[in-house]
């Protein structure tokens, strides 16, 4: 069956012309046959009339059978006539909405999708009307007008041939149009599915919802289709699955929509066809685990209800995936009754490991439908769906044993063979731990209310890890349980070595009209204007917090009133001064845009500014803008939301995080807060509280390196991305690349490697030819975290300079390569360093001993053999340590590039082959300096003479040729050498070419 999620499917609208070849076909023949038919008997005429009303029924009731079990159409319009029986081109039952926003003068009715068909489809209508005539009277009468068209032609064609829809032309406003009322079971879901197309609406789009109601009519929920605009082609639009589990849910109702969105552009007209309603049967999921988290190993179960069922061998198919969605595991579930036996056989089960795991049994029990609200008085759409049947509810449990750290779904769906998966659950794999220190990482918690209690905050902290954490603390005055609780969470947290911010934002209900009426969130700028007004109201908060907090963040994090007040330093002095009467160490904090620059911040009355805009800065942005505005005198405090998953992969928002929490531990940044941690949308948790799919990474990162201090990066073999942290001497390193690759290198004597899923990343530790140790470690798009690197050596590699970027390309001499070393271990140390390059270097080393106390510093000259054919352009040098420190030895390579040639003259070479001997070299010179230049070129093909050409007078800038040599296809394949002598210079440039 067809998938439900918002989905676009392009339509075959080639069906009606079908029928209708097909019922000129059938004409053809009837014209030869009916005179001799019409002569016929009269019993035999009855008997194949009757015959022929039984064909046009069976055509007309064949959709019907072969139901679903997952998805099941129980409504349907598709505007023909049985959609419009009073033939004012209107459908039944159907009501337009009507307001100064919706104008009555926007055309509305029921048109054909092709006039052309339509009209065709009519004379074979007429058609069939006159040979059923003449099959019940016996003679042909090709004059013969019916008065009405026999019901079952009529049947036939309404529901084969006519192709009906409900047309909307919009002339500027917006147009609504909304079905009749229909009853909804609570135990089933729902999703809406629509044919829809459009046509010039280029200052409009279109759309249908689905609207759950209660017997009141009031919302329980809506659920929208995709929006098309412009000229679209009819396509199949559908909602998503309804989530509601409500059981006031009685009623439904389709809405129709064209809304503008360019008011400039007025005209245009969409089209609706073939609008269903199916409906499936409700699945939940539900844990045995707070937040759904289990440790390696530990047994739990996930719970399936299921309400709606309608078939006693319906079976619930549990899925288990990784966060790749990659399947491990697989089991078909039988619902079963309550009294029949449980030990019977319940369904296949596949392993992805082939390791099979027992179940429980399911529990199942029936449940009465529920009544649905008969005060309707609308018309109401055609029925399809199969009401007689009775209907049960059920549970299936599975019990799972997770041994791998990391994040997992769960997820089920109903029936055999299906691909639809109709519900998911998170489930995450974590081992126990202490409480994480999270550095300046932290959580600005939007409110305190039912769900986020003041006793859950310190647990989720303690557990997730949040280094800071901004609360409200404005409290209604007589609440003074409320007032109890939070000085009780700020001392856990305090306990917990957590920096608390209190956020004094929006005041309480009883409380607000004291600021003026407004709208439902009041800036802070009104709320702090007036020091006598706002004072004697936040007293019993200052009274009470004020003991307890040092820092107060005036305004919540995207309040940014006071960032354009001319008397800006003024009128927080004032502030500062009164709320100091309560908290003699008061640091407070204001909200401030990244876009612009604040006040001058010498002798500023505010300790921070939390800086945010939407959208959130990218991570160079971060760097660029945080580098700016470090140590400008305040306290800098940035906002960290992670991205949606609506528009961004899950390696994308995990990667981009990973980027954006480094650049705060490289720049300095004092705090980053995740704004409304609780909410769905920023990926932490779920409904519920339950794992998000980020809960896991963020806690990976901020207990690795939220605490630590950042080193810095080191230049690697194969080039990844890394970061290294220290503590204590206790180093990790981040580590990811945009492609695969293997990272070859010494980091430590024992190193460890984990994901931010906390699975265990193979490392190869090998001894390389020259003796030496080094770890292999694959290294892909989700990042790494090398545990136990030896910070020493990475700090070796930092020091470790080359004192220039480029040698120069001359034949036969040898060069000297100067670089500087420095000693970064405890102790002093002797030893060798040498240098190794096969591009450049081929088979040569060059080596120099060196001796250097701690933090001794040493330039060296490396004489270097250049290998004759060594192309210009990028090397890769690997230079050995072989020392010896405080009695250990240390054997470790450091990696860096230089450029053989000046960098004055750069050749771009490109082939392209212009028959089977000949090739067109094309060349692209570049030249930096500031006098003209010539070059003698040979190509040298493998095992053949060489070829000779020359690039004259070239002038400062690109210079471009193009140049024929005889090459075979062989030669090219093989590879060659090209070597440009500058004329007068002596200056050689070889470049490889081919292969």
């Amino acid at each position: 069956m067809n998938s439900f999620p918002n989905t676009k499917l392009r339509i075959d609208r080639d069906q009606p012309t079908l029928h209708i070849n097909k019922l000129q076909s059938v004409r053809k023949r009837l014209w030869g046959f009916s005179i001799h038919f019409i002569h016929a008997t009269g019993k035999l005429v009855t008997q194949l009339s009757q015959m022929l009303s039984i064909v046009f029924v069976f055509l007309n009731c064949t959709t019907a059978l072969g139901q679903d079990l997952q998805a099941e159409k129980v409504l349907e319009w598709n505007f023909q006539r049985s959609d419009d029986k009073n033939l004012d081109k209107e459908p039944d039952g159907w009501r337009r909405r009507r307001d100064r926003q919706h104008p009555a003068y926007i055309e509305s009715k029921i048109v054909p999708r092709d006039e052309n068909r339509a009209r065709e489809a009519n004379r074979e209508q007429l058609f069939a009307a006159r040979v059923m005539h003449a099959l019940e009277s016996g003679r042909w009468d090709p004059n013969y007008i019916p008065e009405s068209i026999p019901e079952e032609v009529a049947d036939f064609m309404d529901r084969f041939v006519f192709n009906n829809c409900l047309e909307i032309v919009m002339d500027g406003g917006a147009a609504e149009i909304v079905s009749p009322i229909f009853p909804v079971d609570p135990r089933f879901s729902y999703v809406l599915k629509v044919e829809a197309s459009c046509a010039g609406l280029n200052g409009h789009e279109a759309w249908a919802e689905l609207q759950l109601l209660d017997s009141r009519e009031k919302m329980v929920e809506t659920l929208s289709t995709e929006r098309i605009s412009g000229t679209t082609e009819w396509e199949h639009l559908s909602t998503t699955i309804t989530s509601a589990a409500s059981q006031e849910l009685r009623l439904g109702r389709v809405h129709l929509r064209v809304d503008p969105r360019n008011q400039l552009l007025i005209n245009g007209s969409a089209r609706f066809d073939t609008i269903s309603i199916h409906r499936l049967p409700r699945l939940s999921l539900t844990m045995d685990l707070p937040e759904h988290i289990a440790q390696p190993n530990q047994k739990f179960s996930v719970r399936c209800s299921a309400m709606g069922i309608r078939h006693h061998s319906s079976t619930v198919r549990f899925e288990l995936r990784d966060h790749l969605h990659r399947l491990l595991k697989q089991e078909s579930v039988g619902l079963i009754r309550a009294g029949e036996n449980l030990d019977a056989p319940r369904g296949e089960t596949f392993v992805a490991s082939q390791t099979p795991s027992p179940l429980k049994p399911p529990h199942y029990v029936s449940a009465p439908a529920p009544q649905a609200s008969t005060s309707m008085d609308v018309a109401r759409p055609r029925l399809v769906g199969r009401d007689s049947e009775e209907i049960f509810d059920g549970n299936a449990i599975w019990e799972l044993e997770l041994a791998t750290p990391g994040l997992y779904r769960v997820s089920v769906a109903l029936g055999n063979g299906s691909n639809q998966l109709d519900r998911e659950i998170l489930i995450g794999v974590m081992p126990k731990q202490q409480a994480i220190a999270a550095g300046p990482f932290g959580w600005s918690v939007a409110s305190i209310d039912h769900n986020t209690t003041p006793e859950s905050i310190p647990y989720y902290v303690e557990r997730f890890g949040a280094g800071w954490v901004k609360f409200p603390v404005w409290f209604d005055m007589s609440d003074t349980l409320m007032a109890d609780r939070l000085v009780q969470m700020t001392e856990r947290l305090q306990t917990l070595g957590i920096q608390c911010v209190g956020r004094i934002d929006q005041p309480p209900d009883s409380q607000r009209e004291l600021f003026g009426e407004g709208s439902e969130s009041l800036p802070a700028l009104v709320i702090f204007r007036d020091g006598q007004a706002w004072e004697p109201v936040l007293e019993p908060v200052l009274t009470r917090m004020g003991l307890k907090i040092d820092w107060f963040q005036i305004g919540n994090d995207d309040d940014r009133s006071f960032q354009n007040h001319i008397n800006l330093s003024e009128l927080v002095a004032d502030i500062r001064s009164r709320m100091q009467n309560y908290s003699q160490e008061l640091k407070l904090a204001l909200c401030w845009s990244w876009l612009d620059h604040p006040q001058s911040d010498a002798g500023a009355p505010w300790n921070a500014l939390q800086f945010s805009t939407e959208p959130q800065l990218t991570t160079s942005e971060l760097s660029s803008y945080a580098t700016e505005k470090i140590g400008e005198g305040s306290d800098l405090w940035v906002t960290l939301d992670p991205l949606d998953e609506k528009n961004y992969t899950l390696i994308d928002r995990v990667r981009d995080l990973t980027e954006r929490m480094v650049v705060i531990k490289q720049t300095g940044i004092s705090a980053a807060f995740v704004r409304d941690p609780f909410a769905p949308s920023t990926g932490l948790f779920r409904d519920g509280f339950s794992i998000g799919e980020l809960l896991i990474p963020w806690t990976t990162l901020v207990s690795a390196i939220g605490e630590k201090e950042y080193v810095g990066s080191v230049e690697l073999p194969a080039g990844s991305y890394n970061h290294a942290f220290v503590s204590e001497n206790t180093g990790l390193m981040l580590l990811w690349s945009d492609v695969p690759k293997t990272e070859a290198l010494y980091l430590g004597r024992e190193v460890s490697a984990t994901d931010v899923w906390g699975r265990t990343v193979p490392v190869e530790q090998v001894t390389t030819a020259n003796g030496s140790i080094e770890q292999r470690i694959g290294v892909d798009r989700w990042p790494i975290i090398v545990h136990g690197i030896d910070i020493n050596v990475v700090r070796w590699r930092q020091q470790f300079q080359l004192e220039v970027d480029n040698l120069a390309s001359m034949i036969g001499d040898r060069q000297d390569l100067p670089v500087t070393v420095v000693n970064t271990f405890d102790q002093p140390m002797t030893g060798k360093l040498s240098v190794h390059g096969e591009t450049l270097l081929g088979g040569s080393v060059a080596d120099s001993p060196i001796q250097l106390p701690h933090m001794g510093r040493q330039t060296i000259a490396l004489p270097l053999g250049i290998r004759p054919d060594a192309s210009a352009g990028k090397h890769d040098l690997r230079f050995d340590i072989r020392a010896l420190s405080g009695g250990v030895n240390h054997n470790f390579s450091v990696y860096r590039q230089i450029t053989l040639g000046a960098g004055d003259i750069e050749f771009k070479w490109d082939m392209a082959r212009k028959s089977p001997q000949v090739v067109e070299l094309r060349v692209e010179l570049l030249n930096n300096t500031k006098d003209t230049t010539s070059f003698d070129c040979k190509y040298f093909p493998v095992g053949k003479p060489y070829q000779r050409f020359q690039i004259l007078e070239a002038r400062p800038g690109i210079t471009l040729r193009e140049i024929n040599l005889n090459i075979t296809l062989d030669e090219e394949r093989q590879g060659a050498w090209l070597r440009c002598e500058e004329i007068g210079s002596g200056q050689v440039l070889n470049y490889r070419l081919g292969q």
